[in-house]
Formats: structure tokens, sequence, C-alpha cells
């Protein structure tokens, strides 16, 4: 995250734990903007010293290291001056618990999840232990699980399914059209040159006939991570940021790897709203690139490109919170389900 080595090693001094800041070496950091600058440089020591704590809790290391991925908590910085940047206080407040580690308030004191779910639904509320419960309360079960809704099928027939689709169409699929490409969310069959790969069937299929360096058509597959399910609560999750989406990117490549005749990439997220280095550095990153030095090229300063990528990023970060936010919602109230049950 340390963005100029040779500022930081200016103000900072060895020590037992690494190289320290020291507030009177600010002057030989030089530069218009110092003051920043040295800020920037407590704040990563202040959050270094946070993560590598070993008497905290490893699950809120992992959080705080992961809602310190590309694009993690964006949410927070929104002004909604458009309705599609527009967040109620039913879509936002869901995701700021889930980044600050607080529990759900509507999932408190009794709510449950889906009839179809195997282990949180009204039919095992008795039967929850402590680990179970908390699980639940914190929301990560009700961003995790794929139950079905009432045995409804289609695209959105679960909550999961729905933000899984939103993301796909809203966020990877807005990449690819604004970089000139056609997007086809429809899950493409392909072919695999491992027989045992027919089948299979990634999210959406990308391709460029305009443009003669675009290459061959691309098939990507879209992702979502939940840094506190238990399977990615680890020492690794706490010293990486990028550790989950690069663990889910790995997965899907060793899943798709062998397709014929297109490109794969693995458009990974987290419920953070962090992004996956695979696709930002092969598609966003590139595309934003090109559009700012198109517009120097013109005789402009950036500043619309600058503004074009701050409203995508938020843009995209309404996306992934409201439909967290519909995932949480869809665990009813105790009334309603686990009274019916008889809990």
């Amino acid at each position: 995250m340390i963005r100029d080595k040779e500022f930081f090693n200016a103000i900072t001094v060895d020590s037992p734990n690494g190289r320290k800041p020291d507030f009177t070496l600010l002057p030989a950091g030089g530069g218009k903007h110092g003051q920043r600058a040295f800020s920037f440089v407590l704040q990563e020591d202040a959050f270094h010293s946070l993560v590598n704590d070993t008497s905290l809790p490893l699950a809120t290391r992992c959080r705080i290291r992961q809602c310190s991925q590309e694009q993690a908590g964006a949410f927070q910085n929104i002004i909604p001056y458009t309705s599609d940047l527009e967040l109620a206080n039913s879509d936002i407040l869901p995701q700021w618990w889930h980044h600050y580690g607080l529990p759900q308030r509507a999932l408190v004191g009794g709510a449950c999840c889906r009839d179809e779910c195997k282990t949180h639904s009204a039919a095992t509320f008795k039967n929850w232990n402590e680990e179970e419960r908390e699980e639940f309360e914190s929301g990560v079960h009700s961003l995790t699980c794929g139950a079905g809704s009432d045995g409804a099928k289609g695209p959105n027939s679960n909550p999961r399914k729905k933000r899984h689709n939103d993301a796909n169409v809203g966020v990877v699929g807005r990449v690819y059209t604004m970089a000139g490409w056609a997007f086809s969310a429809e899950e493409a069959k392909l072919h695999y040159t491992d027989p045992a790969g027919e089948g299979r069937r990634v999210d959406g299929l990308a391709s460029n006939n305009y443009d003669a360096n675009a290459g061959m058509d691309e098939a990507v597959d879209t992702s979502f991570v939940c840094p506190l399910a238990r399977t990615y609560v680890t020492a690794a999750a706490a010293h990486d940021a990028d550790y989950c989406t690069r663990l889910r990117e790995k997965e899907k490549r060793a899943h798709h790897g062998s397709l014929v005749g297109v490109t794969y990439v693995t458009a990974a997220f987290t419920t953070f709203g962090g992004w996956g280095r695979e696709f930002m550095n092969k598609r966003v990153k590139p595309y934003w690139k090109a559009a700012l030095k198109e517009e120097k090229a013109q005789g402009g300063t950036g500043w619309n490109t600058q503004r074009d990528k701050r409203l995508f990023f938020q843009r995209s970060a309404v996306v992934i919170a409201r439909a967290n936010a519909h995932m949480i919602k869809s665990a009813t109230a105790a009334a309603t389900r686990i009274g019916r049950m008889g809990a």
C-alpha cells in the first residue's frame, strides 16, 4: 500500500518491529504534500500493527485485512446525487454492520433462514449452538447460503443467485460494454479439452468483432466470497487482502481451465465489496488507463475520466450493497417462521 518507497524510507527509522515513522524526519521527505504523505505512513503503521496483533481474534484481523482490499468499503464514500447511487437505510446499514463486524439487527433475537436451508431454518432453530447462532446473527450465513426460496425456480430463485446475477450484469457486464464489447449474461455452454468439463457453464461470454487487437472471445465466471466464512478465516487471510478472491480465482480456473476457443477470466468479489485481481488487472484497470490516455491526447486534463471512474466504482458498490441487503432481508422474523414451526 505504500505508494512512494523513497519517501517512506526518508521519514521512517528501523525498529525491532520494522520501520516506524519519525515526525522529526518529515522535512526530509520533501514534496508538496509531505504532511498528507506522512499521515498516510502513520495510518499504514497503525494498520499493520493492528492486523499483526495476535492478541486480537483471528476473525477480527481477517476482517480488517480483507476490508483493505481494493474497492472494499467503497459504499461509504457514495454521494447519492442520482437515483442509481441512492442507498436506503435498509440497504446501507446491513453493509455497514458487516464491514465493521457488528451483528445484523434484523437477524438478532429469533430470525432464521429459508425453509430449504439445512442448517439454519426454523426447523433447526432450537438446536443451534453458540457458534451457529453467532454465524447467523452476524449475517455470515445469510450472505453465503444458497438454499432455494419456497421451491421457486429461475435465475433469481434465491437471494444468492440474485446477487450473483445483479453483479454479473450490473458490474461485470458493464465493464465489457464500456470497452465496446458485446456481453451476454446467458449461461454459455462451451467446450473443454478435458472431457469431464463438458456440460459446465460460465456466467457470460464477451466478444469484440470490431477491434483487431481484442483477441478471442472471453468467457467469464462471476463469483462471491464471504471472508468471514469459516473456510477463509485463516492466518493467510489476515496477511493478504487478496487471499480470499485469489483462492476463488484459483478454484474457478481449475474448474474452467480447459476451455477451448476462448480465453477465460474469473470476476471474483468479496461481500465487503472488494475486487479480485484477475478481472481488475485484465479488464478494469486497462480500460480506465486507456480512457485517461485518450482524454489527455484530446487536450483534456483527465478529470472527466477520473470522475467517470469514481462513479463506476460507486455504482458497482451500490449493486453489491443492495444485493447483500436483500440476502439479509430474506431471513424473516421469528413471529412468522420460528413461531410457525413451534420452536
